[in-house]
């Protein structure tokens, strides 16, 4: 597969979930926008469904996390958390066309991306979770909930993002 073309499917993928959302925007429209034929698109994505999964992995917040919390190990606890809130809010801000989109159209999704979306959420939670456990483990953290923890840390940046 090369690599250009993967990209090319992805990023129309990505500007027409966006504009159109997921039910609106068509196979055809975005193999047209990526300048190949639905015939390729569908011999690298198989269905609409895998290359919107693909989209969401490419622009997940969960790689950056990943690098993040690695950089940060070792930084005082309250930084720490302002990068990871910082970067947060700014991808959330970057993606904001995707997002509402998806949020606007997630009862009408399949099962399956329902649950793509739980499995990203919970992993976002986890890698975090993890993170503080680290803190935890140094006396930093007083002992807790640790994932009660990093949803609480979570959920008020989706707040102020969506406000």
């Amino acid at each position: 597969m090369r690599k250009n073309t993967k990209e090319a499917i992805i990023a129309a993928g990505l500007k027409l979930f966006s504009e159109k959302g997921y039910l609106g925007a068509t196979t055809r429209e975005i193999a047209k926008l990526a300048g190949v034929s639905e015939v390729t698109l569908f011999r690298h994505f198989t269905n609409k469904q895998n290359l919107f999964i693909s989209v969401l992995q490419q622009y997940s917040f969960l790689p950056q996390l990943r690098e993040l919390t690695k950089e940060l190990q070792k930084r005082p606890l309250k930084e720490a958390l302002k990068v990871i809130a910082i970067n947060f809010l700014n991808e959330l801000r970057a993606k904001r066309d995707l997002i509402n989109i998806i949020h606007a159209e997630h009862k009408r999704y399949p099962e399956v991306l329902k649950e793509y979306f739980r499995n990203l959420s919970d992993s976002l939670i986890t890698e975090l979770a993890e993170f503080l456990r680290g803190y935890e483990r140094e006396g930093i953290l007083r002992d807790g909930d640790i994932f009660l923890m990093a949803q609480a840390f979570f959920w008020p940046l989706f707040f102020l993002f969506s406000l």
